[in-house]
């Protein structure tokens, strides 16, 4: 499926996005999710080398020192909840109020 997009409208909490060019959504939306995974992989081992929590401490390091493995992991689930719901508001933004798997049937 091909869409023509042509974004103008910005709001002040999500950049502009200028689109000069035809796109294929699904093509957008597979090089979308390899391009999170390649960059997540970048910092994350994997499961086996070490936990969720173990690399958020190896990251962020002195700056988490002082929580509990309980609060850390409540940082993190708040966190991916904020980047998921920021993620939403630019794909309703850019999709006339659709997410990117809405447009594409998939949710």
């Amino acid at each position: 499926m091909q869409l023509n997009l042509f974004v103008e409208k910005t709001q002040a909490t999500i950049p502009a996005v200028s689109l000069r060019k035809p796109i294929n959504l699904s093509t957008v939306l597979h090089q979308h999710s390899a391009d999170i995974d390649t960059a997540l992989q970048g910092i994350f081992r994997t499961a086996q080398e070490e936990t969720r929590l173990q690399q958020a401490r190896r990251i962020m390091g002195n700056a988490v020192g002082d929580l509990s493995d309980e609060e850390l992991e409540v940082c993190l689930t708040e966190f991916q909840h904020l980047l998921d719901q920021w993620l939403d508001e630019f794909e309703r933004a850019a999709f006339d109020n659709q997410t990117l798997r809405q447009v594409l049937g998939q949710g």
